[in-house]
């Protein structure tokens, strides 16, 4: 991928003004991963597909979970078998299809001196747990409390026998949303953010007509004619186009908002789960590409405001619990640099459950109503075989004539030979004088995709360092391919600065310019206002205001 096929993907308005001149199959609502994955899955089976998203891709939810990828051990001690080896499963799909942004990583899961019980339980499910490996290697180990392994738990090392070194995955959840987005329109679909879904109302035809606005331009128009809605809005799914069928979705799900802390020191030893006095619940250490990452916490709440805030209790629950169990790490109010949280869905098994959101089951339902297929809940691990199911029921519920196919090992944009096709990347890069540092970073988060730094006639200016921040190839591809539209876009989900030491505020200005002279009708000035305003709030929720 040179820069110059970097310039032929559709600009905003080339997209809209395709919105009215296209036939449409589908019309996705949301830009999270489940939306982003829909709309994938269904442009390679030949739907034409749409997908409109309300803020930014990955904004919501999709940008704030816990980075991991994972089959979920802990549903081994409620005997969820199935759901286990489908999260196995997907997971090494993605290590495969996306192994520029999913990678294997070790596991510590300490067990306490005499818990014999829960030290065979973890060992037999684990052994179930590896059943689908493809990588023989990656199998589990039992480790003595003695090893290095046990260092960060300092005085408590005594209270443990040792523990079992386990495999699973970490990944760049915002990367992955973006890179599935660009997947799905090379495959042809129309994917626009900033898109609010005004009404949906069926037709004479028996299709849907569909009311929506630009919210970056203030413009509404209408009417879209669809054949079928899939509306994949996570915590908002029953919001959607002000429907009244939709509005019944609420009793069907409750909402949990989870917290994660950002700590500014390196972890090198493998992930640790920790268990929670609530039975069942745990919570995690890993590293993290700003330091050390801890959570989460799982709170019930009533709503969910798009740039989700922690709480104060949520904050100090991790902190307690993380001094407790790893009183070396040094883990504290003053390695304590940022914080973030997300709110999901999850199903209730009826609609008078009054189970605690962590006894909640993470399995996702399906509601089709009026032309309107809704997701609640689903995991982020398992998304892309969510949709492919998706698929298959709007497939038959809409009549549609063409069947879906499951279509498995496509490569994500950026998967590939990381190492060997980045070589002259690093070359030009090197000649070019970008610093090390900048180099490797954009490798991580775009993988081979950085060959679109390289033009045909010469021109370094993308090799170019942005202050210690990123190279600026790394904008220009978010402003030219990745549909960054405001400052916030660029910053907190394209580059992934917000959760940096200095959150990109050291090169905001220039940052923000390179915006401008892409988005001429920028109002460049209240843009900074509004992300500053937003790492002011968390600074102050931390007691960092003068950071």
């Amino acid at each position: 991928m040179l820069r110059e096929s970097v310039e032929s993907f559709p600009s905003r308005r080339e997209s809209i003004k395709a919105l009215g001149e296209t036939a449409i199959d589908l019309l996705v609502v949301g830009g999270g991963i489940h939306g982003a994955a829909f709309a994938q899955v269904a442009a390679l089976n030949g739907y034409r597909t749409v997908l409109l998203e309300k803020h930014d891709y990955a904004q919501g939810t999709s940008s704030r979970s816990s980075k991991m990828l994972h089959g979920g051990l802990r549903y081994l001690e409620h005997f969820d078998f199935g759901q286990v080896f489908e999260g196995v499963r997907a997971r090494e799909d993605l290590f495969k299809a996306a192994n520029h942004l999913c990678k294997p990583t070790q596991f510590l899961l300490p067990i306490k001196k005499g818990d014999l019980w829960f030290k065979f339980k973890v060992g037999i499910g684990l052994k179930l747990y590896e059943l689908f490996l493809r990588d023989r290697t990656r199998r589990s180990i039992w480790v003595d409390s003695k090893s290095t392994y046990f260092d960060p738990f300092g005085a408590k090392r005594s209270e443990y026998e040792g523990g079992y070194l386990y495999s699973d995955g970490l990944m760049d959840d915002t990367r992955l949303v973006v890179d599935t987005i660009t997947a799905a329109r090379q495959e042809g679909a129309i994917c626009l953010n900033h898109i609010d879904i005004e009404t949906i109302s069926p037709n004479s035809a028996g299709s849907l007509n569909i009311r929506w606005r630009d919210n970056l331009a203030g413009l509404s128009f209408g009417d879209l004619e669809v054949g079928a809605v899939v509306n994949c809005a996570g915590p908002w799914v029953d919001s959607i186009g002000q429907s009244r069928v939709l509005k019944q979705l609420r009793s069907t799900f409750r909402l949990s908002r989870g917290t994660h802390l950002i700590f500014n020191k390196e972890w090198t030893l493998p992930s640790v789960i920790l268990p929670l006095n609530e039975h069942g619940r745990y919570y995690f250490v890993w590293p993290h590409q700003a330091g050390t990452l801890v959570g989460t916490t799982e709170r019930e709440v009533s709503s969910a405001p798009v740039d989700t805030d922690p709480s104060i209790g949520e904050v100090e629950e991790i902190l307690g619990n993380v001094s407790r169990d790893l009183p070396s790490a040094g883990f504290n109010k003053d390695s304590l640099s940022y914080a973030f949280a997300g709110v999901r869905t999850l199903a209730t098994a009826s609609s008078g459950d009054s189970s605690s959101t962590g006894k909640l089951s993470r399995k996702h339902k399906w509601f089709f109503e009026g032309g309107v297929l809704s997701l609640v809940g689903g995991k982020f691990t398992t998304a892309f075989r969510t949709a492919y199911e998706g698929l298959r029921i709007i497939s038959r519920l809409a009549e549609f004539s063409q069947k879906p196919v499951a279509i498995k090992d496509r490569p994500l944009p950026g998967a590939g030979d990381i190492q060997g096709e980045t070589q002259e990347f690093r070359r030009l890069a090197k000649e070019a004088g970008a610093p090390d540092a900048l180099v490797e970073r954009a490798i991580r988060r775009l993988g081979v995709k950085v060959n679109s730094f390289i033009s045909k006639d010469g021109d370094t200016s993308w090799f170019k360092s942005i202050g210690n921040t990123c190279l600026r190839g790394e904008i220009e591809l978010a402003l030219r391919l990745e549909q960054a539209e405001t400052l916030d876009d660029l910053l907190s989900r394209r580059l992934g600065l917000e959760f940096q030491s200095d959150h990109g505020l050291k090169d905001i200005n220039e940052v923000a310019q390179i915006l401008k002279n892409s988005r001429p009708e920028t109002d460049i000035n209240e843009q900074i206002e509004k992300y500053t305003a937003k790492i002011k709030k968390i600074n102050i929720l931390l007691n960092k205001e003068n950071s």
